[in-house]
């Protein structure tokens, strides 16, 4: 969060803006994402397991999902989509939002993980995006 340390006159600032500027400007609620700090979480997520894994020997594998549920907005699953290994799902729309992006990017080498309760509907999905290779 490189950007997010500026708190000039009791204002904090991201990247130049003020944050309350643009609440006042845009009203709230107000949502801002700050996608560089989804990113820069996943990349310190991996190279702290990676490194631990070196320190400790270990030989089994590790990958890093994002689970989905941790942020629904599109433009964040996406940005974790792009760093992490794969995505974990834990429902039926959590599913067709990720099936939508691993078929959009034709990506077979990224994991999906399906958690959670799963409704015939749930199933039905898993099914699907099972069949088309994901």
């Amino acid at each position: 969060m490189k950007y997010l340390k500026e708190i000039k006159n009791g204002k904090l600032y991201y990247a130049g803006y003020c944050l309350k500027d643009l609440a006042e400007e845009f009203k709230t609620p107000l949502k801002i994402t700050f996608l560089d700090v989804i990113k820069e979480r996943v990349l310190e997520l991996k190279q702290a397991f990676s490194k631990a894994i070196k320190d400790n020997d270990y030989q089994g594998d590790f990958i890093y999902l994002n689970a989905n549920k941790a942020n629904y907005g599109a433009l964040e699953i996406e940005t974790a989509y792009r760093y992490a290994d794969g995505l974990e799902t834990s429902s039926y729309y959590d599913l067709i939002l990720t099936g939508d992006i691993f078929r959009r990017e034709k990506d077979y080498q990224h994991h999906i993980v399906c958690n959670g309760y799963k409704p015939k509907e749930y199933i039905d999905e898993i099914e699907k995006v099972y069949k088309e290779g994901f």
